[in-house]
């Protein structure tokens, strides 16, 4: 850890934090890697042309990818998480996770659960 900050990477994570609208349609969280050379609009509109959020991070990850190697011989970090907000139950704020919330089946959220 000490010759990582010595080239300045340190463990303070940048956070933000807001209210969901109904407006909001995805939720995306990514490492600074993916937006070193993909803006933050043309990441969101990538994710918009996929209908499950698995398939929006393979391609915006392999994107980013890509455009690290066009320009160096490394990569950065290049992890993201994709919430598709808007297909989500509004009702199911109980905490509970659904049937067909996260594509998992009723069986799958009996095992995540313990049940």
């Amino acid at each position: 850890d000490a010759l990582a900050e010595e080239i300045g990477v340190f463990a303070e994570p940048e956070m933000k934090t807001r209210k969901l609208t109904d407006k909001d349609k995805m939720l995306i969280i990514a490492s600074d890697g993916v937006f070193e050379f993909l803006p933050s609009q043309t990441v969101v509109d990538m994710c918009s042309e996929h209908d499950d959020p698995l398939e929006a991070c393979k391609y915006v990850v392999q994107t980013s990818k890509d455009e690290w190697l066009k320009r160096e011989t490394r990569t950065d970090d290049i992890t993201m998480i994709c919430v598709f907000i808007d297909e989500l139950d509004p009702d199911a704020a109980n905490g509970e996770i659904q049937e067909g919330a996260f594509g998992l089946s009723e069986e799958e959220i009996a095992q995540a659960s313990g049940d």
